[in-house]
């Protein structure tokens, strides 16, 4: 079966200053997704077709929104039925809501891992600055976690939690909040969005 899956484009987000998003065609395989070696030319008709139920809410949204960058930036007539749709560009401004609408599709990707967006827990990620180390945290309501634990260790630690997200997160075998790096992380909330919501997940 042939799905819709989104995946952050890091270097694209740093040159067209928007939060860059590649629209594939993947096969869902159990859980996973695996996307097609061939992608398609994704025109906003084929992109139509192509959605799914999951995302009926999302995919107006980007189109909508790769339409607004393409007229700010290139002048670009918004009618033009040839309009490829295989990378949209969301503003600085509306990735909040654009994060309320992939957390609905559970098909959100970043350098290949499944993210898991956690838009209304209490967790949060912050920085930790030294003159020399600049280290990434989790911070729970009574609990801090650096980023640089090994996978046993968060895993113990997060036995050790209370909290729906650590729940949510054991509940599956292969899912560990170590697999973002750090400068990954720092790209992530560079990008004007509450990223301290995903989490990874690892394959």
């Amino acid at each position: 079966m042939q799905e819709l899956i989104y995946a952050i484009d890091k270097d694209c987000s740093i040159n067209d200053k928007a939060i860059a998003i590649k629209i594939q065609l993947a096969n869902k395989i159990g859980f996973a997704y695996k996307p097609l070696e061939k992608q398609e030319i994704l025109t906003q008709g084929k992109l139509l077709k192509a959605s799914s139920a999951k995302d009926s809410q999302l995919i107006p949204f980007l189109i909508k929104e790769e339409l607004s960058y393409l007229k700010t930036r290139f002048k670009k007539n918004s009618l033009d039925p040839n309009t490829l749709f295989n990378t949209v560009r969301i503003a600085y401004s509306e990735t909040m809501e654009a994060f309320k609408l992939f957390s609905t599709t559970g098909k959100l990707f970043f350098h290949d891992k499944a993210l898991i967006v956690d838009i209304y827990g209490k967790t949060e990620f912050f920085y930790k600055v030294t003159p020399n180390t600049i280290e990434g945290w989790i911070k729970t309501k009574s609990e801090r976690y650096i980023l640089e634990d090994s996978i046993e260790q968060k895993m113990m630690k997060l036995k050790s939690m209370k909290s729906g997200l650590a729940k949510e997160l054991l509940d599956g075998d292969d899912i560990s909040i170590s697999a973002l790096t750090i400068d990954d992380l720092m790209f992530l909330r560079y990008h004007h969005a509450r990223f301290d919501c995903l989490y990874c997940q690892s394959t």
